[in-house]
């Protein structure tokens, strides 16, 4: 027992350093000399009581956990460029639309050549994301997940998501370092223009900030579908989106609710938009845009309802209390606050989607943004002296947290 202990020992040593890259050579001979004084006699079993316990105990319940984990991570960037590369060349959504293709016949749609094609196609059936069939000349096509999140013909895809990461986050977030020791959003050094975030920069990118904005409405999509399906909004006669952006919240719950009247509230930059998607809704007599800075502008007055939707995790404490205070001064009685955003856990133990959110609000977005949890948003509301509150938990990891104005 002691040897296969030693052993076990000795092989998480070696195994661990294969997979870190870390050269525990002069430990392993150390070990092996140990062995053998101490135990002459049985030294030949060491071997084959390392197999086993490796073979049938340390990879099943350590090893393999701890790569599936380990490998996404320092494997990130080439896993995440081979899925931003396809979703370049469209390659989802050939293959929704033809079929199954073989290795030649993508090859040839994708105009490159087919070991490049192959190179592509190995990583992107290791991930899962495309199905191989072996036969004399294999043949490829997508999961069925595939089809609805990354082919241009599924109103679920997720595409603009990827082009979002590839060509506006990805590089700033190479200076996360250095933000984590100064404070500071780091990473708009590497979008060029005038202003201290991201969004005063993109309104002097008007092609990022189309793939922005188209990204925000993907993602809020299904998002959206919750909180117009969930929330109750029977009771509310004139919402306000605050950062509404595209218009797409306000026109999820005006369709579920013919009494209601909204506006956003936002940037000029995205007003035109806005503007086209209400009319594309056939929205135009009850929906409408509103210039405004909500830290400098006025709040209307005759809103009975203001929405944040992932809004607020752009902005610090501060900031998110001065709105919330500024919220509850425009409301009249009985009228209510609405925030709906992924929020972390009152325990901070994720989700993943909430704290991959903290690195990109602190390096990129402010500089001065945090995923909070709702227990956070609770206590903001109780102090601006917000009442009945409560807490709904919708799908995504997403939560509406709804205070009322007494």
């Amino acid at each position: 027992m002691k040897i296969a202990i030693q052993g076990a020992l000795s092989r998480i040593s070696e195994t661990l350093s294969e997979t870190l890259g870390h050269s525990v050579v002069g430990r392993q001979d150390a070990l092996d000399e140990f062995l053998r004084e101490r135990w002459p006699k049985l030294s030949p079993l060491k071997s084959r009581l390392q197999l086993l316990m490796v073979r049938n105990v340390l990879e099943p319940l350590v090893i393999q956990p701890y790569q599936r984990r380990m490998l996404p991570v320092l494997f990130g960037p080439i896993y995440f460029q081979a899925l931003s590369a396809a979703v370049r060349f469209d390659l989802f959504t050939l293959l929704d639309q033809r079929g199954e293709l073989t290795l030649s016949e993508i090859a040839e749609a994708l105009e490159i050549d087919p070991k490049e094609a192959r190179v592509l196609l190995d990583v992107l059936v290791t991930l899962g994301f495309i199905q191989k069939r072996p036969s004399e000349e294999a043949s490829y096509y997508n999961h069925w997940l595939t089809k609805w999140y990354l082919s241009e013909n599924s109103p679920l895809n997720i595409k603009a998501v990827v082009d979002w990461y590839h060509y506006i986050c990805y590089k700033p977030m190479y200076h996360f370092f250095e933000a984590l020791k100064t404070g500071q959003n780091e990473g708009l050094v590497e979008i060029d223009g005038e202003g201290d975030t991201l969004y005063q920069r993109l309104t002097q990118h008007p092609e990022l900030e189309r793939i922005f904005q188209k990204a925000m409405e993907q993602i809020s999509t299904s998002a959206n579908r919750s909180l117009a399906s969930y929330v109750d909004f029977s009771q509310v006669r004139s919402l306000v989106d605050v950062g509404g952006g595209n218009a797409s919240n306000i026109i999820a719950i005006a369709q579920r609710n013919p009494h209601l009247r909204a506006r956003i509230f936002d940037s000029p930059s995205v007003e035109k938009l806005a503007q086209e998607n209400i009319q594309k809704a056939h929205l135009q007599d009850r929906l409408s845009t509103l210039r405004g800075d909500c830290f400098k502008d006025p709040y209307p007055q005759d809103a009975d309802c203001f929405l944040y939707c992932h809004f607020l995790d752009i902005w610090s404490e501060e900031q998110n209390k001065f709105l919330i205070n500024k919220t509850y001064q425009a409301l009249p009685a009985g009228g209510q606050i609405i925030i709906f955003d992924i929020m972390q856990r009152d325990d901070g133990k994720g989700p993943l989607t909430a704290v991959a959110g903290h690195p990109y609000f602190l390096t990129l977005a402010t500089g001065q943004g945090f995923i909070y949890s709702a227990q956070e948003y609770e206590s903001w509301l109780t102090e601006a002296g917000f009442t009945q509150i409560q807490r709904l938990h919708l799908p995504q990891d997403h939560i509406a947290v709804i205070g009322h104005k007494a």
